[in-house]
């Protein structure tokens, strides 16, 4: 029988949370350990006293054609619990909203001439047919979409986007992850009753259930090779830590796919990632080593 490893995930996010689900459903050992008070990571909530449903501390929802997620959830018996309103989706410029969720709708839109609209809208069409998504992991989206959709469109249309959502660094983000927003996005968004944190609150119940180990308020201060083994060092209500892992670093590529192979399957990669090309609804832990049993208690 292959041999069980022993895993350790750094962040009890919505990929922290679905690795551990499935790597204790194919017979690993898991702990998990997270910097914050309760699990969530950038999907995490809060609520105010009068309020029912917990808000998103950033922006989030689901597409229709997020099928990884969507699997999960109906593997834990919740698609009654998910919901896709259509929203109004608009577009403010020179302080105005103009609705911007159809082909028309881009077409009226008034700030902007006729060739950058349709350059604009070529473009987007193109995203939404192309899966040639590899190509565009060596450009950033400013340089890829200057280039081929021009200057204008991007700055009245694009360029605030990314600035909203990325602030200083909107500079840095890989075309790959805009494609996916255009190619996979759908009219319907997705959310759960109750907040994004309902759902990841029960997602973190059931893989605590399948034998994974829950970590709070324990912020992995860094991991590093020493001696040839992978030494974590990790702070809790003890004080600082250490453990010292085998080298067993597992470099899985970030994709839309999160099936788990049975233990044994997983391969070491010796290389470390030095930088993330690509982000996707991804399904994977941020870091996996295999590590002594007693280390990780």
């Amino acid at each position: 029988m292959a041999k069980s490893l022993n895993v350790a995930i750094i962040g009890a996010g919505p990929a922290g949370l679905a690795a551990a689900y499935d790597l204790t459903k194919a017979g690993h050992h898991v702990t998990i350990f997270e910097a914050a008070d309760r699990v969530g990571g950038l999907a995490a909530g809060f609520r105010d006293e009068n309020w029912e449903w917990e808000l998103e501390k950033y922006y989030h929802h689901w597409f229709q054609s997020d099928t990884d997620i969507l699997g999960l959830i109906d593997e834990l018996g919740l698609t009654d619990k998910v919901m896709f309103p259509r929203p109004k989706t608009s577009m403010w410029s020179r302080g105005k909203a103009y609705l911007f969720d159809n082909p028309m709708a881009m077409l009226m839109f008034p700030n902007m001439p006729w060739i950058p609209k349709i350059r604009f809208g070529l473009i987007g069409l193109y995203l939404r047919l192309s899966s040639n998504w590899e190509s565009m992991e060596k450009m950033t989206a400013e340089d890829w979409l200057i280039k081929y959709m021009g200057q204008m469109a991007y700055d009245i249309l694009w360029k605030p986007m990314l600035i909203g959502k990325f602030g200083d660094l909107y500079h840095d983000v890989t075309m790959a992850w805009f494609w996916a927003r255009i190619h996979t996005r759908t009219v319907k968004l997705g959310t759960f009753q109750g907040g994004f944190q309902h759902f990841l609150d029960t997602l973190s119940e059931r893989v605590q259930k399948q034998g994974a180990k829950l970590s709070l308020n324990t912020p992995v201060q860094n991991i590093r090779s020493e001696g040839g083994k992978l030494k974590v060092t990790r702070e809790d209500a003890q004080g600082i830590k250490a453990l010292v892992a085998a080298w067993h670093q597992c470099q899985e590529r970030v994709s839309f796919h999160r099936r788990v192979p049975s233990p044994g399957a997983l391969r070491p990669e010796r290389k470390p990632v030095r930088r993330v090309q690509s982000f996707t609804s991804a399904i994977v832990s941020r870091a996996a080593v295999e590590a002594d049993a007693e280390a990780l208690s």
